[in-house]
């Protein structure tokens, strides 16, 4: 009986160890607050302080907070804003940004049994290794990609199960490339919730989602805000890496932008 509840315990420890992951607050500016209880209680952050899975982290005005996710890499979260760790496992990681700014910088590339993702409730972002925004306000989203690819999935509600729901939801992702950006409205997502409502069968479905994804394709528009962003992504590098090529690099990415 001992030798059983020893094997469970043991098999119990491996479990969290391989699929269990922390956070780190790296540094922080201002009203920062961190609730690991859903929002009943909220405590002011401090450096060095590890975040779990569904823990909360708000800024306020003129605050940011800037987290290091080991070696998936490290996000900043600006003024105003509010992210939740939704899912933070060693191969499933899942942010949900409620609201405000968050900028992303990703180290390593993902693969399809290695996940990353950033959600709202109006899409979700699904990254393979790069350097991106995400800006979520109550109307609409938008992601603005710096470096490699974001592939981007409006958040609906869609009328299939299991399988089918999978491939219809797939059928939807929009990828923005580097120095590309992409919004997504609440609203549009609204009118094709009705459309699909009426659909009369799976077939009619699966044209109104490609008819959509092809309309979201051609919103995808040069990076607006390139300059901030790179400004951004460049300060995040610096106090990560200091004198790094990577470094180095966006610093050249932004001598090329002034030139244009």
């Amino acid at each position: 009986m001992k030798r059983i509840f020893f094997i469970i315990t043991l098999m119990l420890f491996v479990s969290v160890g391989v699929f269990a992951k922390t956070y780190k607050i790296e540094l922080f500016s201002g009203n920062v607050r961190v609730s690991a209880d859903n929002g009943a209680t909220w405590r002011a952050a401090t450096v060095e302080q590890t975040l779990s899975e569904n823990y909360i982290i708000k800024t306020g005005a003129n605050s940011f907070c800037e987290i290091n996710m080991g070696a998936r890499g490290v996000f900043r979260l600006s003024e105003n804003s509010e992210i939740v760790l939704s899912t933070v496992k060693q191969n499933e990681e899942k942010l949900t940004l409620r609201i405000g700014r968050a900028l992303f910088n990703i180290f390593t590339r993902t693969s399809d049994a290695d996940t990353f993702a950033v959600e709202s409730s109006i899409a979700v972002a699904a990254v393979r290794g790069t350097k991106f925004a995400l800006e979520v306000t109550d109307t609409d989203q938008t992601t603005s990609v710096l470096e490699g690819s974001v592939g981007i999935v409006r958040n609906v509600n869609i009328p299939a199960s299991g399988l089918l729901l999978e491939q219809l939801r797939s059928s939807l992702e929009v990828r923005a490339g580097a120095n590309q950006e992409l919004t997504v409205t609440l609203e549009e997502n609204r009118q094709l919730e009705e459309l699909m409502k009426r659909a009369r069968n799976v077939s009619e479905l699966r044209r109104q989602l490609n008819e959509n994804r092809t309309f979201t394709q051609k919103r995808l528009r040069a990076l607006e805000n390139a300059k901030r962003l790179i400004d951004d992504m460049r300060t995040l590098d610096d106090e990560k890496y200091g004198d790094s090529e990577d470094a180095e690099a966006l610093d050249n990415l932004i001598d090329r932008v002034r030139d244009r």
